[in-house]
């Protein structure tokens, strides 16, 4: 797909939602040899259509898929994409042919795990709890996310507003044609991938594979005691030994090997009522929406 006569941008985006699967499926697409997708998962969240996060410059962006060979398809996966409210119209305006993948997870199962990665990766210093209360608190208002230590897309601190997925699905099937959205349902890709992918090659105008693919899940997360040690252990302490030039290749290996040991296997994450409420409501939104039946997420 040609951008202004210069540029080339992709012909398919997996726009979220983060936590939901979307690593794995850009992982399974990335190894269909009909496919052009960037295979180092740092540069994964390009995020170019959003304009709270990502890369600014279309030449820089377009630099990405320079590797794509003639009849390839090209893709990029950005969860940002889904919950940044102006994406879906800058899309359709600059790539009106693009094809849009969405992965849809149980809501209930998405909040904790989104909360679960920020917490391992060091962005969040909060408890579960103190966190669902500083997103009701705060609301969608950037400035209470303003540290240098958090993460730079702050709509990732909004664990319950950015799981309500009713609004952000209705946003694509009213700016693209309905046979150019495709949703993925995360339990179907998790119980049944091959078939899965089957829909989403069918979907893209692919024929299935040739070669044989690796279909391991990607981007698990893991349980943190403290949210507060590990944001010092990966954000505060590199930051400062850098700041007084003492950091070194040495200090990155200890700092992740300690941050290890504040793992646990287990933990218990309550959502307050208030949150399931809205949850609820936002799943009977979805069903009227898609027409699928969601009942197995309303079991709780």
């Amino acid at each position: 797909m040609i951008l202004q006569e210069t540029y080339t941008v992709p012909d398919f985006y997996i726009v979220g939602a983060g936590k939901a699967g979307t690593t794995s499926l850009w992982y399974y697409l990335g190894q269909h040899e009909g496919i052009y997708m960037t295979t180092d998962i740092a540069a994964k969240e390009l995020g170019y259509f959003s304009p709270d996060y990502g890369i600014e410059a279309l030449a820089d962006y377009s630099r990405y898929f320079e590797g794509a060979e003639e009849g390839q398809l090209i893709g990029e996966s950005c969860h940002a994409y889904l919950t940044s409210p102006a994406s879906a119209e800058w899309l359709r305006k600059d790539c009106p042919a693009g094809k849009i993948i969405i992965v849809l997870r149980n809501p209930y199962e998405r909040i904790v795990s989104l909360y679960k990665w920020m917490a391992e990766a060091g962005y969040e210093n909060s408890s579960f709890a103190g966190a669902l209360a500083r997103e009701a608190r705060e609301g969608d208002n950037p400035s209470a996310y303003d540290s240098p230590y958090f993460q730079p897309y702050y709509r990732n601190y909004l664990y319950v507003a950015s799981s309500l997925y009713a609004e952000q699905v209705k946003r694509y099937l009213d700016t693209f044609p309905a046979e150019q959205v495709h949703i993925v349902w995360s339990e179907d890709l998790r119980k049944d991938t091959a078939a899965t992918l089957a829909g989403v090659y069918r979907f893209l105008g692919l024929p299935q594979p040739q070669r044989t693919q690796h279909l391991e899940k990607q981007n698990k997360s893991s349980h943190v005691r403290s949210a507060a040690l590990q944001m010092l252990l990966l954000r505060k302490i590199p930051r400062w030994l850098k700041k007084i030039r003492l950091w070194n290749y040495r200090f990155g290996p200890l700092l992740a090997r300690l941050s290890s040991f504040n793992r646990k296997k287990s933990a218990n994450y309550p959502l307050p009522p208030e949150a399931i409420a809205r949850v609820a409501e936002d799943i009977e939104r979805l069903e009227a929406l898609t027409g699928r039946d969601l009942s197995h997420w309303k079991q709780r």
